[in-house]
């Protein structure tokens, strides 16, 4: 699958934006013509190993299509903002003690997605709270 020139420079953009900020990913450093060489491995279907773009032809998308992966990475990204935020108004250690209701330390966190939510919400209003 030839990729047009558009597609390509978008994913060079983002590629790039990626490195300036300290995020790469292998599957992106090196993108080239054909996703779908190294986008697949078992036959005709994904790996799901590092992808963060796949070729949109196949959902009959003009360009690509987002993984599931790369949107947790920016749900991740917006966490990290939002704590930046929460930390700039009221303080680190406010911003701490939310944090560490969920993630205590690298191998002690919490897997229930609900924790995630509570903390998200409080995080939200103690940011807007006066």
């Amino acid at each position: 699958m030839a990729v047009d020139a558009r597609s390509r420079r978008a994913a060079r953009q983002a590629r790039e934006a990626a490195a300036r900020a300290g995020t790469c990913w292998f599957d992106v450093n090196e993108l080239k013509c054909s996703l779908r060489a190294s986008a697949l491995a078992y036959g005709d279907q994904y790996n799901m190993e590092g992808s963060l773009l796949y070729p949109g032809v196949d959902a009959g998308v003009q360009g690509f299509i987002t993984s599931i992966r790369l949107k947790q990475i920016r749900e991740g990204l917006e966490d990290y903002e939002y704590l930046t935020i929460l930390a700039q108004r009221r303080s680190r250690a406010v911003a701490e003690h939310v944090v560490k209701k969920i993630a205590r330390n690298w191998h002690d966190w919490d897997s229930d997605a609900r924790q995630l939510l509570l903390a998200r919400a409080e995080i939200a209003r103690l940011i807007l709270a006066k």
